[in-house]
């Protein structure tokens, strides 16, 4: 008799003989894990499959304070049986918690299904988990509750789509645990902060202050005279935002070239100011023409200068999915794009660019 059928007499054995014993649970939680371990060295399928019925049955057994053991017990284990943390999931919350918070073993798939089935509470605890599909967290804002808003936004493994992440940011006006939680991702895009902090009450500033965020607090008091500016900068074409960040490009090139990392990183942010400002300055055109360029759609004198200021392709791909840009063209137009910017030579766009003048490019594009 192999090691995993002589178990399984024993527990099955153990079953009946352990009915009204005080002992019963710890016996039964610690026949389980027994089982368990010795089932991973069994390479016989069948095997695998009669310990995961067997623990399923004896889950039916035991009480609700052992079956919380066993989710305890199970929850950090990526080798765990499925079909029994499946159902642990599915149970009341003080079971189900720690698989729901920690398990590996379940797939997005598992928590979709318990956010349709099951309790607030439990869409609270799938949302701490350590990462969040975006498919799950989109789920969890439509089913959710404040409480599990507050919670996806302070989990910065969170994905947030920008459906979700507009929800978000509107709940944000309102409840400043989620204001304050999204303002410290790091995944945010600076527009969305700023913004977030822009609209920051006293109130915020009182919790950054006890949480000893000094350099957010920076960041509020900036955000509340920029607000105040903008009131004055009405006669500014593009507003003071894209000033301001015109100025800082500037400074930068001064202090230091502008590369095409630095480029790349307000991309990478959705800084659609920052952007237009640092292209302005490597590329020698003006704020508002450079905003221009990469806002139509007509995009061959942007590619052009692109080709000729030796960006590469994923900055390239980067510039295409920001601004306008990125509501406006689809994959298929930012392909074509990339087809066209990888089939101009150097010296080619450097001498259009280099004789670069709105006539020019609208009359010869890319040719």
């Amino acid at each position: 008799m192999s090691q995993v059928m002589e178990a399984q007499s024993n527990i099955m054995s153990a079953l009946g003989n352990a009915a009204g014993s005080g002992e019963s649970k710890e016996q039964l939680f610690s026949l389980v894990y027994d089982l368990f371990k010795v089932s991973k060295n069994s390479k016989i399928p069948q095997e695998h499959e009669m310990v995961e019925d067997v623990l399923m049955q004896m889950v039916g057994y035991v009480e609700d304070e052992a079956r919380a053991r066993i989710s305890q017990r199970l929850c950090s284990l990526d080798d765990a049986p499925r079909r029994l943390i499946q159902r642990l999931s599915l149970e009341p919350i003080q079971i189900s918690q720690p698989v729901l918070t920690h398990s590996p073993v379940l797939l997005d798939e598992d928590l979709l299904n318990v956010a349709r089935k099951c309790s607030p509470q439990h869409l609270e605890a799938i949302a701490v988990r350590t990462t969040v599909a975006a498919p799950v967290t989109s789920e969890l804002i439509r089913l959710g509750t404040e409480s599990v808003w507050e919670r996806l936004a302070k989990n910065q493994g969170a994905e947030l789509e920008d459906k979700s992440m507009s929800f978000l940011k509107n709940r944000a006006k309102d409840n400043q645990a989620i204001q304050k939680g999204l303002i410290e991702r790091p995944d945010l895009p600076q527009s969305v902060v700023s913004q977030l902090i822009d609209e920051a009450g006293d109130s915020m500033r009182e919790q950054l202050v006890i949480a000893g965020r000094g350099d957010l607090l920076g960041q509020v008091n900036k955000a509340k005279k920029l607000a105040e500016d903008r009131v004055m900068a009405s006669s500014s074409v593009l507003g003071v935002e894209y000033d301001s960040a015109y100025q800082q490009a500037l400074r930068h090139d001064k202090l230091r070239s502008i590369k095409n990392s630095d480029i790349m990183d307000a991309a990478l942010k959705g800084n659609f100011p920052r952007l237009c400002a640092m292209f302005a300055v490597v590329s020698g055109l003006d704020l508002e023409e450079a905003v221009h360029w990469l806002s139509r759609r007509e995009m061959d004198p942007a590619l052009i200068a692109f080709k000729a200021l030796d960006f590469n392709k994923e900055l390239v791909l980067a510039m295409l999915k920001i601004g306008p840009w990125g509501h406006i063209l689809d994959n298929d137009m930012r392909r074509e794009a990339l087809q066209t910017w990888s089939g101009l030579s150097v010296d080619t766009a450097k001498r259009m660019f280099n004789e670069r003048s709105h006539d020019f490019f609208l009359q010869q594009g890319a040719a």
